[in-house]
């Protein structure tokens, strides 16, 4: 079957105008029920509402050695859990403050004492940081 009807439009297509969808339980490629121009209406269409709190907050994943920074702490767990396959399990708010410069100088206080969050994947071996140039740099913009 080289052809498939799209599930929003409703019009016969070959199967070159779907997206793929991975693979059934035999190994045969799958592809989506909407048509590749049905989903590019839709997503253009589709407005993301992303929920940013007010204060931004630095955090610690311990099993990691990770200091993180972020105003959308829930969505940022997410990530760490999903994405990359963190242990978020134990995370530790570690500072908060409406002040997004004053958070990120926290964040890199911590960075500079040897916390893992430059270079994600990277070992601990790998990591480099220089401490010096990072503080000068938010002392700038606290500066103005």
């Amino acid at each position: 079957m080289d052809r498939k009807v799209c599930s929003q439009c409703k019009k016969l297509k070959p199967l070159t105008d779907y997206h793929k969808r991975g693979f059934d339980k035999n190994g045969k490629p799958r592809n989506r029920s909407e048509c590749k121009s049905c989903k590019n209406k839709y997503s253009k269409n589709r407005v993301r509402v992303r929920y940013n709190d007010e204060k931004h907050c630095v955090y610690f994943l311990p099993s990691h050695n990770y200091i993180g920074m972020t105003n959308n702490f829930n969505e940022r767990m997410n990530k760490h859990q999903n994405k990359n396959g963190r242990d978020v399990s134990n995370v530790i708010k570690v500072f908060e403050s409406k002040d997004e410069i004053v958070a990120h100088l926290v964040e890199t206080l911590l960075h500079s004492f040897g916390f893992d969050g430059y270079n994600i994947g990277a070992s601990n071996k790998e990591i480099k940081p220089n401490p010096q140039i990072k503080l000068f740099d938010i002392y700038k913009l606290i500066e103005k």
